[in-house]
Formats: structure tokens, sequence, C-alpha cells
């Protein structure tokens, strides 16, 4: 029997013994650990930006021989992605590689489009970012929500905003197009969480970390997905 109304988007991937079907409190142990894991990751990539904003790495920077950062940040992000199904070991290596490439990108964007103070108000919202994440992975017991942590963290991120752009004397377009954009990546990042436990064991935790950042490329790839989905699934004859 066919289901009405058809589902718009792409069944996602779940493989054998992944941890979605493990029982809930290691299911929920997997989540935090991914979590923590993922934070500790986020602070040294906030860390990182941060640090490019300071003399002498500003200067030598904004050299336009360095500007290759940018192609080497998509060499980097490949090298991970390549090495999805390799050791894990291999996987941390291509992961670290990608540290001081994203950040340096992403420090020499703010600075180039408008000065180092954009880039330093980034990196305390990403930080401010880590901390809501961590803060509610660790008080929120054996009850953790996907859509109850994208929420408060949503707002948390709204507050931290507000002291940011007083802070560091944002105009309020840059305040809400940095609000805006990592309102995004917080949706982002919960929402891969919640795809990812269908695609690892419980004891892929530092893999999955791993596919939270390879996964990047899917805000690209997945409207792409969604629309050939459209085209192939088999159309629901409805009698009258």
């Amino acid at each position: 029997m066919s289901v009405f109304p058809p589902p718009v988007f792409p069944e996602p991937v779940k493989v054998p013994n992944c941890a979605a079907g493990e029982p809930y409190p290691l299911r929920i142990r997997f989540i935090k650990k991914v979590a923590l894991l993922s934070c500790a990751a986020c602070a040294g990539l906030a860390a990182l930006t941060w640090l490019w904003t300071l003399e002498p790495f500003r200067s030598v920077l904004l050299r336009p021989s360095l500007h290759s950062f940018y192609l080497y940040s998509v060499v980097a992000l490949g090298l991970l992605i390549v090495s999805r199904k390799a050791s894990v070991w291999v996987q941390l290596i291509c992961f670290l590689i990608c540290f001081p490439t994203w950040s340096a990108v992403a420090a020499t964007a703010c600075m180039s489009a408008s000065g180092s103070n954009t880039a330093s108000a980034a990196a305390a919202l990403y930080a401010a970012w880590v901390i809501g994440m961590a803060a509610y992975t660790a008080l929120c017991g054996k009850d953790y929500s996907h859509v109850g942590s994208c929420v408060l963290v949503s707002l948390w991120l709204i507050a931290a905003a507000v002291s940011i752009h007083f802070a560091f004397s944002l105009s309020a377009a840059q305040a809400v197009l940095l609000t805006a954009g990592f309102l995004g990546v917080n949706l982002y990042w919960h929402y891969d969480l919640a795809m990812i436990l269908q695609r690892r064991a419980i004891n892929e935790a530092p893999a999955a970390v791993f596919d939270l950042f390879r996964d990047v490329l899917n805000c690209v790839s997945y409207p792409v997905r969604v629309y050939r989905y459209q085209k192939e699934r088999p159309r629901v004859q409805l009698r009258w």
C-alpha cells in the first residue's frame, strides 16, 4: 500500500548495527560522546581563528601570496572525504590537516570583508556556540533531545550575539549576518548528528565527529538529491 502523502525528502541511509538501533542508554551515551568531542574540536577551531587575527599572524595571513589557503582548505576537505573508510588514525591525521587551513580561511574572509574586529567577533560567537552545546550536553542527563538542544542553543546564541555586538562595536548588519550564519550552523550540526546515528556504530564516536565536518558538502549536494529523489520516486496513484 502506498504512503500518502508520499515522502518529500530522500530516506536516510541506515546501516546495520548502527547507533540508532541500540538501547536508549547506549544511544544517549554515544550522542553525548560525539557532541562533547565535536565541541572540543570546534573550540580548537575558534581558538585558531582568533589566533590568526593577532600579530604577527595577521600580517602573514593577509599577504597575497598566501591566499592559496582557500585552495588548501578545499584540498584538506577532500582528503577528509576520501578517508571516510580508512582507519580512524588516518582520518584523524586528515582531520587535523584541516584545522589550520579552515581557521585561516575564516579569519581571512572576515578580515578582508570588515577588518579583524569582525573576525574576533566571529571567533567569540563560535566559542559561545561551543559553550552552549557543551552545557546542554553535560546538563541534560538522560533526556537529550535534538530539537530541545537546537532551540536552547539557538536562544543562547542570540543572547550572546547581542553582547558581542556591543563588545566588538559591530554594525547592526554585521551582527545580524553573524547571528544568522551561526544559527544555520547550529541547525546543520543537530540535523547531521541525528543522521549520523543511522550511519555509525556505537563504537565509532571519533569517526562520527569527523563525519560532522566532512558532511559540510551535503549542504551543497542535498538539494540536488532532493530534486533527483522527486524525479525518480514512484508516483502515487489515487483511486476516486
